[in-house]
């Protein structure tokens, strides 16, 4: 699951930046445990 999970984070967090302003690392590394609630 983590396998479809980070990938899915990654795209949304891209997306929810400013037009993805920030890279997808700035995103994933201070949110090593992504929340599939959220």
């Amino acid at each position: 699951m983590l396998t479809l999970v980070i990938p899915m984070v990654a795209l949304l967090g891209y997306a929810w930046t400013d037009g993805g302003r920030q890279p997808m690392r700035d995103i994933v590394q201070p949110l090593p445990v992504p929340r599939a609630g959220k």
